[in-house]
């Protein structure tokens, strides 16, 4: 039978062990420099000047960026709540949770044929499909592709126009 002394060795040794073991992962840091891939590469936040969007039963919205600020330009022109440009705009840099070929999914089964909600950045177009039930993803056609992402711009979509106007205006 081992002594304590042998037996605080062996803890001590394995400690260090651990220890070591921790210190590589920390100073290898696997995946660290790896960039998640996003919904709309060579897409670029600063580059979208404009951006439209169509939705059932709601008036089209239409923005404008110029000299550096957003403009609503339908249904009314009037400056643009910037924040709310921005928010939207954002959806170029979201990181897709999973990504299909079109083809391999049947539209109409995950809301996106016909196409209810329709956003355009620049000359880009994204269709907001359903939720998908399990995790609550949202189902976005963007040409071939089919992205699952977090339900986080539906509610801008479906903001009424009012919501689209600079707070500052307002008073």
């Amino acid at each position: 039978p081992p002594t304590p002394l042998k037996r605080r060795l062996i803890v001590l040794v394995t400690a260090l062990l651990a220890t070591a073991g921790l210190l590589a992962i920390a100073i290898y840091e696997p995946g660290l420099g790896e960039t998640a891939p996003v919904i709309a590469p060579g897409l670029e936040l600063t580059s979208i000047d404009r951006i439209s969007i169509e939705r059932p039963r709601l008036p089209r919205i239409k923005l404008v960026r110029q000299s550096g600020r957003w403009q609503l330009q339908e249904p009314f022109t009037l400056p643009a709540n910037r924040h709310r440009a921005h928010a939207i705009a954002a959806l170029v840099s979201t990181a897709p949770n999973r990504t299909y070929a079109a083809s391999e999914l049947a539209l109409e089964a995950v809301g996106l044929d016909p196409q209810r909600t329709v956003l355009q950045l620049g000359e880009r177009r994204f269709v907001f499909g359903a939720t998908e039930p399990l995790e609550g993803l949202r189902y976005v056609l963007d040409g071939d592709s089919v992205h699952l992402i977090r339900d986080s711009f539906i509610q801008h979509l479906l903001a009424s126009a009012e919501s689209f106007v600079d707070p500052a205006i307002l008073g």
